[in-house]
């Protein structure tokens, strides 16, 4: 017992300490370039379910012709470079749509997040999915990438443990989670039935600043 008390007091090797840096950074820039190529393939698919629900009632009937044709070059082109992407792209995409098109159902009749911890919401999030989609099968799972497994764990530990102030009517879980996002300059990919989330910005290893 005393030399297991012993050997937990003992400082950490510091070879061993930068070995387990190395592998955290490694395992981030791999998780930060396969986002990047999901990323696109988000934006391109976004871009083109934007576009063909674009409706031209307030364009002028002498320039519709050249606005829809404009527009409609625009589509096709966007179409054409998802048909491109990989595979491992355009497989992705279809589970994304799927599990974004559950989320936009789930309607949430109130949310009154007061200093709420993103841990905390996202357990409020995983509740309203229960009870509002519950019959819905596989049931969609919301997983924070621990800090352990980022690049600078204790910067993402403040992130995470960092609150937020919410308030939202019959607004969709989809809308919410997204408005959580970008407050907390988080990002989420979509793995199967689970959406993992973490920080954009790694304390001084940046993924993306942007805002959809």
């Amino acid at each position: 017992m005393l030399l297991a008390e012993e050997a937990a007091t003992q400082p950490k090797d510091p070879l061993e300490e930068q070995r387990e840096w190395y592998a955290n950074r490694k395992a981030a820039i791999e998780a930060q370039q396969r986002w990047l190529t999901e990323k696109h393939a988000m934006r391109l698919y976004r871009l083109k379910v934007k576009l063909e629900e674009t409706k031209f009632d307030e364009v002028e009937e002498a320039e519709r012709p050249a606005v829809l044709a404009k527009h409609n070059a625009l589509l096709e082109a966007v179409r054409a470079e998802i048909k491109t992407l990989p595979a491992e792209n355009v497989e992705y995409l279809v589970n994304f749509e799927k599990v974004e098109n559950r989320l936009k159902e789930v309607i949430i009749p109130v949310v009154n997040f007061r200093e709420a911890k993103i841990q905390d919401i996202l357990e409020f999030f995983k509740d309203a999915h229960v009870i509002l989609d519950g019959p819905k099968l596989p049931l969609l799972k919301f997983a924070l990438i621990p800090p352990n497994n980022l690049p600078n764990p204790s910067w993402a530990e403040n992130h995470y443990n960092h609150p937020i102030n919410l308030s939202a009517r019959e607004t969709s879980l989809y809308i919410i989670l997204n408005i959580v996002m970008d407050i907390k300059r988080m990002y989420y990919t979509v793995d199967d039935d689970t959406i993992n989330i973490m920080p954009r910005f790694m304390g001084g290893d940046m993924f993306d600043h942007m805002v959809d």
